[in-house]
């Protein structure tokens, strides 16, 4: 009894001092992971790595993965090679990250003898070998591993470790794609709108770019907006161009931001509105987006959503003409020109 009150102090002080306890949760399993273990281990590394119900801590959650996978617990041995092999919460070391993708990938963890096989092909802490990558892909492929798949595909596709083979790579791209891989629909997309490979469709193409944007994917998301502002495999709409554009945009996508912004400012898809406009534009010029301080540099010179103010205006299109944005430039010139 007297040791459960011991462990229950040392657990109080770890979440409480550090003021990262968030949930019952997080003590339940932290009371778990301090008895040995390795599932509640690994699943109180992954919250310090994420961030979830506790602070991020990418150096606990190395902490935790460690424990676990020193018990021999493929999940966290494959976790622990993710931290080597980027260097998160540990320095970074492909040796050692293989060292562990290869403990978890010889118990049959697929993720792990995914991560294996991108080591061989890419020559990351072991010496590249196709041969052997593909081998791997096949046996994280056992189990309908999506990443594995992917790769095939894309071994198939470049005849990396084995005889290129376009339908292979399609077989195995659609697989994954099916499983819900974002990257491998948009992948797939790109290829069915420009007939790369394959006879093109853009209507597909859509097909492929809808699955991804509706998973919240920023890129999908621009994209199909973009679609639906040419008409690029669906009827041209420009009010669902505007609604993908949002999207894009509320996730940071400046590009997304900048089409809003010019919605907005012409009432394509939306009501006209230069306010709206120029707010978007401001977004995006946040991020240094140069046509960004273009158009907003536009809307400061015009008044245009926004009280008419030259001085920021000018501030605005040196910016971008520095960057190279040759419309800034003539801006320029056309006012040095009026003050003349």
């Amino acid at each position: 009894m007297n040791r459960w009150f011991l462990m229950l102090a040392v657990v109080l002080a770890l979440v409480f001092a550090a003021g990262d306890c968030r949930s019952q949760d997080v003590l339940s399993l932290t009371l778990k992971a301090l008895e040995g273990d390795a599932e509640a281990q690994v699943d109180l590394g992954r919250y310090y790595f994420l961030g979830e119900e506790v602070e991020k801590d990418p150096v606990k959650a190395v902490e935790w993965f460690r424990k676990a996978a020193e018990q021999g617990y493929a999940d966290a041995q494959n976790c622990l090679g993710l931290c080597f092999m980027n260097g998160q919460g540990v320095e970074k070391d492909p040796v050692k990250a293989v060292e562990w993708f290869r403990k978890a990938a010889e118990q049959g963890f697929a993720d792990a003898q995914s991560c294996l096989g991108w080591c061989f092909m890419n020559g990351q802490g072991v010496e590249k070998d196709p041969v052997k990558a593909v081998e791997w892909f096949r046996k994280a492929i056992e189990q309908e591993n999506i990443y594995a798949q992917r790769y095939l595909g894309s071994c198939y596709m470049n005849g990396r470790g084995v005889e290129k083979d376009v339908a292979q790579a399609f077989k195995w791209f659609e697989k994954a794609a099916e499983q819900g891989d974002v990257t491998t629909q948009i992948l797939l997309g790109g290829y069915y709108m420009y007939g790369m490979d394959v006879e093109k469709n853009p209507a597909k193409a859509v097909e492929w770019y809808t699955k991804a944007a509706e998973q919240g994917d920023v890129e999908a998301q621009f994209i199909l907006g973009t679609c639906y502002m040419d008409g690029k495999g669906v009827e041209k709409d420009l009010t669902r161009a505007a609604q993908w554009f949002r999207k894009a945009a509320e996730q940071g996508k400046a590009l997304a931001q900048i089409l809003l912004g010019l919605d907005y400012m012409k009432g394509d898809g939306v009501e006209k509105d230069p306010v709206q406009g120029a707010e978007w534009f401001r977004k995006a010029a946040e991020q240094g987006d140069p046509s960004a301080k273009f158009y907003l540099g536009w809307c400061y010179r015009k008044g245009e959503g926004v009280e008419k103010d030259l001085t920021k205006a000018v501030e605005l299109l040196r910016k971008a003409a520095e960057q190279g944005v040759d419309d800034a430039q003539k801006a320029l010139d056309e006012i040095n020109a009026r003050k003349d």
